[in-house]
């Protein structure tokens, strides 16, 4: 609705579930074409810190698949591809070779980029070496809780 005051008509896809979701639905390119899909809402995240695997899967147009694509937008520039492959074999320029590849992805004006991230943690007074663990996306590491013998 909100979309529809500057003239942007969406109308909702349904799926039977969350996996044909991602992997005929919107990661199908076929399905994006068939269905006439403009507007895709969804997140992403690389399996590993690495630009490669940042860019990767989203940009290189070498790995768009036909099914469970990450590739949305089956963006495919010789120009990426190549600075992706430069990012695989060196590692002295890596910020500089990240903003090429961020400039012509951008050029390309397929995806947004916007984080969103909200969360409550809650633990009771008197646990012990609670910590937020980043490798487990945000979540407590629960492995060395204890408790404090004064609340015993």
């Amino acid at each position: 609705q909100a979309l529809s005051r500057v003239g942007i008509v969406v109308d909702p896809i349904p799926f039977e579930s969350f996996a044909d979701y991602f992997s005929s639905g919107i990661g199908s390119p076929e399905n994006i074409v068939n269905n006439d899909i403009g507007l895709i809402a969804s997140s992403w995240i690389p399996e590993a810190g690495s630009s490669s695997s940042f860019w990767g899967p989203i940009a290189d147009g070498r790995r768009i698949k036909l099914r469970s694509n990450l590739n949305y937008a089956s963006l495919s520039n010789d120009d990426i591809n190549a600075l992706i492959d430069s990012l695989e074999g060196s590692r002295a320029n890596v910020a500089g070779i990240n903003h090429k590849i961020d400039r012509l992805v951008m050029d390309q004006v397929v995806y947004i980029p916007y984080v969103s991230d909200a969360a409550i943690l809650y633990r009771r007074h008197g646990l012990t070496n609670v910590y937020v663990q980043h490798a487990l996306f945000g979540e407590y590491d629960i492995v060395n809780v204890g408790l404090s013998s004064l609340t015993k």
